[in-house]
């Protein structure tokens, strides 16, 4: 005998009324309103942070000196890279006496911005690029490339 329908009839499940549709409507709309002032947050964040700082720079001319200059350290490596290395070739970091990890990183944003591939390992590189220091560059670090292959 089949309870399908009719009086005798078992429900898994208690049928969704017009209060639980509102209920559920009114969660769904919390949750897309907090996934999207999330988004929000996290996409502005790089914004609020670089009006922080431009407005660091302008209030306090003391520190905007260092800055620029270690901007100008950063841009004068960059071009250093993309002049000595060309595009679409593997480069590997040999050597680099950074206990902070900034040239590290550095390095690597400005591999990626010539298109150029950063290896781990040696063998599979076409250049090798360490960073020495030199009194005669304009800011006292120099880039160098050594092609490897």
């Amino acid at each position: 005998m089949k309870f399908t329908s009719g009086p005798g009839a078992t429900r898994w499940y208690p049928p969704a009324g017009p209060g639980r549709r509102r209920l559920l409507a009114s969660l769904l709309t919390v949750l897309v309103l907090l996934g999207t002032l999330f988004a929000v947050y996290r996409a502005d964040a790089g914004a609020v942070k670089a009006t922080g700082l431009a407005a660091r720079l302008v209030l306090r001319p003391a520190n905007a000196a260092g800055q620029r200059a270690e901007q100008r350290q950063f841009d004068l490596i960059r071009d250093e890279l993309a002049a000595q290395v060309p595009p679409d070739h593997a480069i590997y970091l040999e050597h680099l006496n950074d206990p902070t990890g900034l040239w590290q990183q550095r390095l690597a944003e400005f591999a990626a911005m010539a298109r150029l591939q950063l290896v781990g390992d040696p063998a599979l590189a076409d250049y090798a690029v360490t960073l020495v220091p030199d009194p005669s560059a304009p800011q006292g670090l120099r880039l160098v490339a050594r092609k490897l292959r």
